[in-house]
């Protein structure tokens, strides 16, 4: 028969397991959403920047890109200009942006377009044309979403502070 220590250290181990698999799930289900015109520059510049420093922070936020009035392809540059940095389109043909994608996210961010569905959304308006400058607008998009993850890391560690 198993003493109370013992059983105290299963039922110890099974809540703190139990715990890290529901902060994986809700890390897993979480959404960030960015939606630009033509959702071919800037929203997928913005994804693709949100997930790789969200990865390296160790986030389980994952970010997707949308437009209002989808171009039929990525914009060419903006492919090249994020290969050169490592980093990969989410997809390169732009996708139209639903009512279902701007429930599904935990934030939305527009940048310098409006949402044809009611919805909160932060605007980053101040985004270079990437066609015309890419760097520019990488110094931009960065600037932004590090404040955001940074903003997201603080919100959880209160959350985890709270429980």
């Amino acid at each position: 028969m198993l003493s109370q220590r013992c059983l105290f250290a299963l039922f110890a181990g099974l809540l703190l397991t139990l715990s890290a698999l529901a902060q994986g799930a809700s890390d897993a289900n979480s959404k960030v959403l960015f939606v630009c015109e033509h959702g071919a520059a800037k929203s997928v510049m913005a994804a693709a920047h949100f997930n790789k420093l969200a990865k390296e922070r160790g986030l389980g936020i994952r970010a997707m890109s949308r437009g209002t009035n989808p171009d039929p392809a990525v914009s060419p540059k903006v492919i090249a200009g994020l290969r050169a940095e490592g980093l990969t389109a989410i997809s390169r043909k732009p996708q139209l942006l639903s009512e279902q994608d701007v429930s599904d996210a935990q934030r939305v961010i527009t940048l310098g377009c409006k949402l044809p569905h009611k919805a909160e959304a932060a605007d980053w308006n101040d985004i270079p044309s990437p066609n015309e400058d890419y760097a520019a607008a990488t110094r931009v998009i960065r600037r932004h979403v590090e404040a955001l993850l940074d903003e997201v890391s603080v919100a959880r560690g209160n959350a985890a502070k709270a429980k």
